[in-house]
């Protein structure tokens, strides 16, 4: 990848007003030598230690580069106290930056890495590498319609995916997880009731070979969609 940070603008269309923000990297190789401390000295240096604690090198990596996106975010947003110093994680183990406005996500799948930062609301985000799914082991997963969906799509696995990352984000931004039954979810619209609060679902198209959801409570979002590479985030 280049230096330069690529950025799409997107107005939705859902008519809570705020801003989002999506920025991504790919890191499907070992860094350089060097680039690993050079990464960590952009933390706080507690966090630095917690991820010494991730002896499988891709996974160290791939939760830094989070961080980092995350960071990246929050300063394209311009969040006052929107520093790395006040992340922590709830009783579900969700991210949330104490004593900041904004809200944050994170996910990674197949050395594609990506996080969002909502001002206001809450928002989670979801990517997945796109390959063949055993359709017939997703009724867990999916309600009877979602699955009736699946099977009469053209590409099944693709189709299942699509659904599938808008509710993994959809459980990530309600910040319950996985602790709720994701088979009730039914992500077939442009949005997703869960409870009281309906969570609006935006698909962007990132990179060929994966998919991707991001989800918020915002109801006339502007989301801003950042490509980035180590080099930029090291301020290379």
């Amino acid at each position: 990848m280049g230096l330069e940070t690529h950025a799409k603008s997107y107005a939705l269309i859902w008519s809570m007003s705020g801003r989002l923000i999506l920025v991504w990297a790919q890191a499907r190789e070992p860094w350089p030598d060097g680039c690993m401390v050079a990464a960590l000295n952009q933390l706080p240096p507690w966090m630095g230690r917690e991820m010494a604690r991730w002896r499988n090198p891709m996974d160290r990596q791939t939760r830094v580069l989070g961080r980092l996106l995350v960071r990246l975010a929050l300063e394209t947003l311009g969040v006052a106290n929107g520093d790395l110093a006040g992340w922590r994680l709830d009783q579900f183990g969700r991210p949330y930056l104490s004593g900041c406005a904004a809200d944050c996500s994170v996910s990674h799948s197949g050395g594609l890495v990506a996080a969002a930062v909502s001002l206001p609301g809450r928002v989670g985000v979801d990517v997945e590498v796109l390959a063949p799914l055993p359709i017939e082991a997703l009724d867990a997963a999916f309600c009877p319609e979602e699955m009736s969906d699946i099977r009469s799509a053209e590409n099944q696995s693709r189709r299942a995916l699509e659904l599938w990352t808008g509710k993994e984000a959809t459980l990530k931004a309600d910040g319950r997880g996985m602790s709720l039954d994701p088979s009730l979810i039914d992500a077939r619209g442009e949005s997703i009731r869960l409870g009281e609060e309906v969570w609006r679902i935006f698909h962007p198209e990132l990179t060929p070979g994966w998919l991707c959801a991001l989800v918020t409570n915002q109801l006339t979002p502007v989301v801003n969609i950042i490509s980035t590479d180590l080099a930029v985030l090291l301020g290379g």
